[in-house]
């Protein structure tokens, strides 16, 4: 089951008895509306039960006397989650504090304690990676990925077949206007609707069948899922499925006031009330029979940990 863009416009139709005939309010209005929604009103909240819902990580290597790196493009709010360095076998060297800005200059001729300070849309390495780095280091990213712009099933490519070995995938049908160079997000098409991948270009196309660059593919990818414009989908990622009645009332809301039915409005707002407050007693905590345990700096647990500061230059 998934909250696909269909059942947000007819669950929106029937909740405020929207005649197909009339003029004032379209599916692609309906779509606006739910897309507002759920920027404005389901990230914050559904954040704010500390379930990880949207985190997602990507990596970067470190390179020589390069100190400036970039927060990921579709990072929410232009923030991080957490960041890392590991080796190139993804082995955890350390964590990246952060820095003051104010603190900086204390570490310029030091190689023993690495940091990071944000600095206009990016992040700077306290102190910058040397000339002579001989140990290949990564940076890990996580961060908050939002949810695609909701739209038309018309946009969507539905996968037919995957050859992992070709490269390639093919679809139901190829959506106008997709095609070489075109970038696309893979995404699941059941519930959870995660994005496997985002930003891939396709590199060749053959009647319904997309190529990419090897190592693209999601090896998570099945038939059945989506291939769509990158930043769109016709499904909500990483939504509940529980939150489409709360969805489908704040919609609704935004329509009714859109024609200037304002008592219409107001009486749903006993519902959204409700749902609102169900939903939250549902996603947190996102596991009952386990809780989060909370490690001491100072404990012997994490002694070891406290050891591991240095760059490993390989000086």
């Amino acid at each position: 089951m998934a909250i696909s863009s269909s059942d947000i416009i007819e669950g929106v139709n029937l909740r405020i008895s929207n005649p197909q005939t009339q003029g004032l309010l379209t599916d692609a209005n309906i779509l606006s509306f739910t897309n507002q929604i759920v920027k404005g009103y389901l990230v914050p909240l559904i954040d704010s039960v500390d379930g990880n819902y949207f985190v997602r990580e990507l990596t970067q290597s470190v390179v020589a006397n390069q100190s400036n790196y970039s927060v990921p493009s579709r990072s929410v709010g232009r923030t991080l989650r957490e960041l890392k360095i590991s080796d190139t076998s993804s082995n955890y060297l350390r964590n990246c504090p952060q820095i003051p800005l104010e603190n900086a200059y204390l570490y310029t001729n030091w190689t023993s304690v690495i940091g990071f300070m944000f600095m206009a849309d990016g992040i700077q390495l306290i102190p910058s990676p040397p000339t002579n780095l001989t140990i290949d280091q990564v940076l890990h990213f996580w961060f908050y990925l939002p949810p695609n712009k909701l739209v038309d099933a018309s946009r969507t490519a539905t996968v037919t077949n995957i050859n992992p070995a070709a490269n390639q995938v093919t679809v139901d049908a190829v959506p106008t206007g997709m095609g070489i160079n075109t970038s696309v997000d893979f995404i699941q098409s059941v519930s959870g609707n995660s994005i496997y991948a985002f930003d891939k270009a396709i590199q060749g196309l053959a009647a319904t069948t997309f190529t990419f660059l090897a190592n693209t593919i999601p090896s998570t990818l099945q038939i059945g899922d989506f291939i769509n414009f990158a930043g769109e989908s016709s499904v909500l990622n990483f939504i509940p499925n529980e939150a489409e009645p709360y969805i489908n009332t704040l919609v609704s809301q935004r329509c009714l006031r859109a024609i200037s039915d304002y008592e219409g409005a107001q009486q749903l707002d006993g519902d959204f009330k409700i749902e609102k407050e169900n939903l939250l007693k549902i996603l947190a905590p996102r596991i009952q029979g386990e809780p989060e345990v909370i490690l001491s700096f100072d404990s012997i647990a994490r002694s070891g940990k406290l050891n591991q500061r240095s760059w490993l230059y390989g000086n």
